[in-house]
Parts: structure tokens; sequence; C-alpha cells
């Protein structure tokens, strides 16, 4: 299953860098279209479009192309998950997201100081991936303190072990 995904994923990447920007954008929008349509037949009102559920943005000229997609097609909610900040210029063009996208900042410990910055740069949400409630609480403060906001997590050790409860 994940195994076959991962090889399968690299090789429509690398199809799609054969063909360029253009050509990559239009399958894109291909691929959307045929979404939104399935779910159309199936009843749904508005259709949605997650991006990448087992990947991320690669390259400028990939993330320029799903915010043209993005763009193209308004009656489509899209949403999305990324690590890769480097490339949210891209994604952002030269003014913001649309009104029917939805990205976020995935942070965790390793990243969290430069995401949480890029976060606040775009006015993305965040999205924690924590291994506990501790360090969760961890990621909260040093993304609110990037943030300018005031920490509202705060930990304290009880006899049962760490505790996380709002700041009072």
């Amino acid at each position: 299953a994940f195994s076959a995904m991962t090889p399968r994923n690299l090789a429509t990447r690398e199809r799609l860098k054969e063909y360029g920007q253009g050509a990559g954008a239009a399958a894109l929008g291909e691929l959307v279209d045929r979404s939104a349509a399935l779910q159309a037949g199936a009843g749904v009102v508005s259709p949605s479009f997650r991006w990448l559920s087992s990947g991320d943005l690669f390259a400028p000229w990939f993330a320029s192309a799903v915010r043209e997609v993005q763009r193209q097609r308004p009656g489509v909610t899209f949403w999305g998950y990324t690590r890769s900040v480097k490339y949210l210029t891209y994604l952002f063009g030269r003014s913001s997201l649309p009104a029917n996208a939805r990205w976020f900042v995935s942070v965790d410990a390793d990243n969290v100081a430069g995401h949480a910055v890029a976060a606040a740069r775009y006015g993305l949400p965040v999205a924690y991936l924590a291994k506990d409630r501790g360090e969760l609480a961890l990621l909260r403060a040093v993304v609110d303190s990037v943030r300018g906001e005031k920490a509202t997590w705060t930990m304290r050790m009880t006899v049962e072990g760490w505790r996380l409860g709002s700041k009072e």
C-alpha cells in the first residue's frame, strides 16, 4: 500500500516535470475537474479537493501550477498541508491565496522556528505534529511568540505526570 505509493508519486512527479508547467497545470486541472464531477455525481453540492495527501510541494513550477488551478476553479474548495515553506512564494504569487484555497503549515519539533515565521508571514494556520501534549504545548508557545500572541497553554507537573492546561 504505502510502499507502492512512494515510487508511483515519484514517477508522477517526473512525468509532470517532463511536460513543463503549462502541461502540468493542465493535467492537474483535469484531475481536479474529474474529482469535482465525481463528487457532483454523488450529490456533493460544494466539491472540495485536498492537495498532496501523500506528498508536498516539490518545485517552484509545481506550486505555481497549483496556484493557477485554484484560481481557475472558484467553485471548488481546495486545502492542503505543507512543510515546503520555501515554495509558499510561488503558491501565493503576487497576491494572496484565492478565497477557495486553504493551506496549513505543518509544524513539528524539527522545524517549528522557521515554519512558525513562514506561517505568520503568509497568515496561514498551523497544523501541529506533536508526539504528546507536552510537545504540543511547547510548539504552540513558540508559534504564539512568533505571532506576538500571549501563550494560551501551560504545562505543569503533577503526581501523574505533565498536564496541559489553559493559561490562567
